[in-house]
């Protein structure tokens, strides 16, 4: 795969048995080639030992909003650079019109971010942000500390097919009724509206 991906995942599931049963695997996250989602230091990334079932139960609810939602909770919100900047709007917003109002929008703009940013997905585990957002054919890509992508919105969605089907394939079949619900979630995301593979 290219360094320009913007978005590549790598997942290896657990040795041990009753380990890889619970949704335990090694996997990092790469943006753009170089490592975003990665356990030790910058000098030496390595893959994160965890349970990534949370993932892929996180994508399974929030496929709806991850490949078809375009706009924001808010017609205000439009005034936002790239969805990184949609706190940043809110607060200005909030700070003339008064804590009312904050109280009244805060929740949906609290939602929005929560069905877009990846890094929501992790129970136990604090990763940093990765915000995705269609725009048409295009997708804004915004990874904390790094400058807003504007890519190929096929991308995007390759990369999070690509890593959910391979998720599912090794917790296939597993007796923890977490990991088997998160599975059965992957295989019917979108079965009562839109779907797209």
């Amino acid at each position: 795969m290219s360094p320009d991906c913007p978005l590549r995942f790598d997942f290896v599931p657990s040795d041990d048995d009753v380990a890889r049963n619970n949704g335990w695997g090694h996997g990092s996250l790469y943006v753009l080639g170089v490592p975003y989602w990665y356990a030790n230091n910058n000098a030496q990334p390595e893959p994160i030992e965890w349970t990534w079932v949370d993932f892929l139960e996180y994508v399974a609810a929030n496929w709806g909003a991850l490949a078809f939602e375009q706009s924001y909770p808010f017609p205000w919100l439009n005034e936002a650079a790239h969805p990184g900047d949609v706190w940043n709007v809110a607060e200005r917003r909030w700070a003339r019109l008064g804590e009312d109002i904050a109280d009244a929008e805060e929740l949906a703009v609290l939602a929005f971010e929560r069905r877009h940013n990846l890094a929501s997905a992790w129970k136990g585990l604090s990763l940093p942000s990765l915000t995705l957002m269609r725009n048409g054919k295009m997708c804004w890509v915004y990874a904390d500390g790094l400058p807003p992508l504007i890519v190929p919105f096929d991308e995007c969605r390759r990369a999070l097919v690509s890593i959910c089907e391979t998720l599912a394939q090794c917790f296939e079949g597993s007796s923890n009724s977490g990991v088997a619900n998160a599975v059965d979630s992957w295989r019917n995301r979108g079965r009562n509206g839109k779907t797209e593979h």
